[in-house]
């Protein structure tokens, strides 16, 4: 971790006054890929009564989230108040440097205390359950139940180990195992809410049923350990994160009405339930939570990311970086509850990045300076605040994070490594090894590049894009956020010779459009408007020609084709801000 070798300073109440405390206890309920494009058609049908009652007490508003879109980056941005790059986390897996290839990134891979740190470091009883990316489990101050307890990969009937290292304390092991639900063992009247004709359902399609008896297990299984731990033991925060939604909508959104062409009347007509019955169940448990929290407790509901109803509607979901992202969109949801709340309120451009410090604002301690999002006003209102100390990360206490990994004894290993290798002794897998972890580490870096560029540090994203740009194996999505990175700098010379080396590798339309931007940056409009069309040829689908071909035209003056392409660009990808603000502002001209 990246506390080694910083200033450490302790924490002391006297020399930085604690704000006012605003709330008794704060619940925190994490519905992965929660989106508010499924919930508002269900709460009109009165489908979900608990979220109902919550929304009319609380305020609502949407959730923007991070790049790159994949739940233990974005997740871990919720936790700590930071961007990627401060962080550390960038991708699904990460580069395993002491047997090679790859492995799922952890809790160790943080370099930043997260929220439950923080508040174990104040004192606050803690409790964790089903965080994605939190394993293994930290020592904080409660319960800590990692997502990695409760998802099964072993048959009905077997021994079903716990993880090593995904409890907390370590003497619960024992209860929480006995709370923990198999996919066998959901019964048919649970299921039949899911799918109500699964009993007449063919081999093949018991298959497809798998995804649902899982995820539904895995959150049932969060659920009941979340809710035990607030009967029986005593607590100030409790985060809880149930992962059925994303993976469900992930399965079988393209299920929903309207039918697709791709999907067949039989699977449409046994899977189509699935996803709005996945709401309404969490709308039942959400019920159970609120019913146990209390009055006087805080309750943040929140999305860090919602779920494409449109992506992938054909093929299945696949564990790789590049189909995870493709199938969210960066819109999630927020639903808060609080003493200064306004009943029926909207929250406005709020982020993941605002969660960990409205959370310490709601028990009076300060944020830290280094963190990138701010306490939502709505939640804390007028009360007096804390002022910001420098970095959590500099306050020294007893706050549960890992011990970071022995460098000097990765080093010494990866050189004996190194040395049987001289000796002939190879592995066959080896080579797959090298060059899949070749792969997670190129990945990662593009991903760090990306948070740079969103948190305005484009000189040194360019660096490492150009790092990779220079590598023996040419990664073409590094290249074409290269391009970007150049024009957002102003430096159009270079950008154009990243062009032409994208051009010898392929990528037609992001030629075309990275040529169109350029010739807008030199003002030759007229050749912007032919390479955009010639990107737009290769690429009809891609939201950012036409925005681009869109203001193009507008300093062209051609206010009708604007207006079209401006039109064009936001019905292809609604999540596109620039796209949308081009065309709230030609309109706002227009009036």
């Amino acid at each position: 971790m990246a506390l080694i070798g910083k200033r450490w300073t302790r924490f002391k109440p006297r020399e930085h006054p604690m704000g006012e405390r605003i709330a008794k206890r704060v619940l925190i309920v994490g519905w992965g890929g929660g989106d508010w494009n499924v919930c508002e058609p269900l709460l009109e049908q009165g489908l979900m009564p608990n979220l109902q009652r919550l929304v009319k007490a609380g305020a609502t508003g949407v959730m923007s989230s991070v790049a790159p879109l994949l739940p233990p980056v974005a997740w871990t941005s919720v936790a700590t108040g930071k961007r990627p790059f401060k962080h550390g986390v960038h991708g699904l897996f990460e580069a395993d440097e002491d047997i090679g290839g790859v492995r799922p990134v952890s809790s160790e891979s943080r370099t930043t205390t997260a929220v439950w740190n923080i508040l174990t470091q104040a004192r606050f009883k803690t409790h964790v359950i089903g965080w994605p990316g939190a394993h293994p489990a930290e020592a904080i101050a409660g319960v800590n139940v990692t997502d990695q307890h409760m998802v099964s990969r072993v048959d009905y009937g077997k021994p079903w180990p716990q993880p090593d290292r995904s409890v907390h304390p370590s003497n619960l092991r024992k209860s929480v195992a006995s709370i923990r639900l198999h996919p066998g063992e959901i019964d048919r009247d649970v299921l039949s809410f899911f799918v109500p004709a699964f009993e007449s359902v063919t081999l093949v399609e018991r298959e497809r049923l798998k995804a649902c008896t899982k995820w539904l297990a895995a959150s049932i299984t969060n659920h009941a350990i979340a809710t035990w731990a607030m009967e029986h033991r005593p607590w100030d925060f409790m985060a809880l994160c149930y992962p059925s939604i994303e993976h469900l909508s992930h399965h079988y959104l393209q299920f929903v009405p309207p039918r697709n062409k791709s999907v067949s009347e039989r699977e449409f007509e046994l899977f189509h339930n699935v996803v709005p019955a996945c709401y309404q169940f969490h709308d039942m448990m959400l019920g159970r939570l609120l019913q146990l929290a209390g009055r006087g407790t805080a309750v943040i509901l929140m999305s860090p990311y919602g779920c494409k109803s449109d992506a992938g509607r054909a093929a299945r979901p696949q564990d790789v970086s590049e189909d995870v992202e493709s199938r969210c969109r960066p819109r999630g949801l927020i639903v808060m509850r609080g003493e200064h709340i306004q009943p029926g309120s909207t929250v406005e451009r709020c982020s993941v990045l605002d969660v960990t410090p409205t959370v310490l604002a709601l028990f009076g301690l300060p944020a830290g300076s280094d963190m990138d999002g701010r306490p939502l006003h709505q939640m804390v209102g007028s009360a007096r605040a804390a002022d910001n100390i420098e970095s959590w990360d500099l306050v020294n206490g007893v706050c549960g994070s890992h011990t970071p990994r022995n460098e000097d004894s990765r080093r010494r290993l990866q050189t004996i490594i190194t040395q049987l290798a001289a000796m002939g002794y190879r592995d066959p897998q080896e080579e797959a090894l090298a060059a899949e972890q070749d792969r997670t580490v190129k990945r990662n870096k593009f991903n760090l590049a990306r948070s740079l560029m969103e948190g305005g540090r484009v000189a040194q994203a360019i660096e490492i894009l150009n790092e990779l740009k220079d590598s023996p194996r040419p990664f073409p999505p590094a290249l074409a956020m290269l391009i970007e990175a150049y024009l957002a700098a102003g430096a159009n010379d270079a950008a154009h010779a990243v062009v032409e080396r994208l051009r010898d590798i392929g990528g037609n339309a992001i030629v075309e459009l990275s040529l169109g931007r350029i010739a807008i940056g030199r003002g030759d409009l007229q050749a912007a408007v032919k390479h955009l069309c010639s990107a737009k040829k290769f690429s009809p689908n891609d939201a950012r020609v036409w925005q681009f071909l869109g203001r193009t035209y507008l300093l062209l003056g051609k206010g009708v084709d604007a207006r079209r392409a401006f039109e064009h660009a936001v019905a292809l990808d609604p999540d596109n801000d620039d796209a949308r603000d081009s065309l709230q502002r030609f309109n706002t001209r227009a009036d």
